[in-house]
């Protein structure tokens, strides 16, 4: 069940940002460049979604989207700008404006990213995306952790949408017998 942006007054932001950090958590390191000029922290890139998403919301107000799809868009906004930032050769001779300074996050920051990153449940599904397969890892960052639909994850991937409804529930049971929270897989 997505949250929206849009809560009622009772949930925080906090609340809804706890709810969907784990996702968010575990996203980021399957996404960072593995050929990054320099080594980012996740933890770090954690952080600045927090600071960034935390400051739009109370800039903006609530908004329309479910908060996931949301937070996902600002950690993809963020994510791209680490990988400016870090030397990525994909974005090298760029003149965006780079603001991602992990140097300059304020202390609360840091500790909501740190709290986050390091949570076991975090942890232990990182370990198993290393023995994942490149489709596997794929599906698992869109359907379980972005939350994206079956049909929008299948034309990514280049499949049909069957084989890839078939391959997901497939790795999802796998993941869930292996005791990853359902947070992690798309049951938030």
């Amino acid at each position: 069940m997505a949250q929206d942006v849009q809560a009622p007054a009772a949930r925080s932001f906090e609340a809804c940002f706890d709810e969907v950090a784990p996702a968010v958590a575990a996203w980021i390191p399957t996404r960072l460049g593995r050929a990054l000029d320099d080594p980012v922290d996740p933890a770090d890139v954690l952080a600045e979604v927090w600071l960034r998403a935390r400051e739009a919301h109370e800039r903006s107000g609530p908004g329309r989207a479910p908060f996931r799809s949301w937070i996902f868009r600002v950690a993809k906004n963020v994510l791209l700008e680490v990988s400016r930032a870090a030397g990525d050769a994909r974005f090298r001779g760029r003149a965006e404006d780079v603001r991602f300074e992990p140097a300059r996050l304020p202390a609360e920051a840091v500790g909501v990213g740190r709290r986050h990153a390091l949570a076991q449940p975090v942890v232990e599904l990182l370990a198993r995306v290393e023995r994942l397969s490149d489709d596997d890892r794929e599906l698992l960052a869109a359907c379980g952790l972005e939350g994206t639909t079956l049909p929008e994850a299948a034309r990514r991937l280049g499949l049909p949408r069957v084989a890839a409804e078939r391959h997901w529930n497939q790795l999802r049971r796998r993941l869930e017998e292996e005791g990853v929270p359902s947070v992690l897989l798309g049951g938030v």
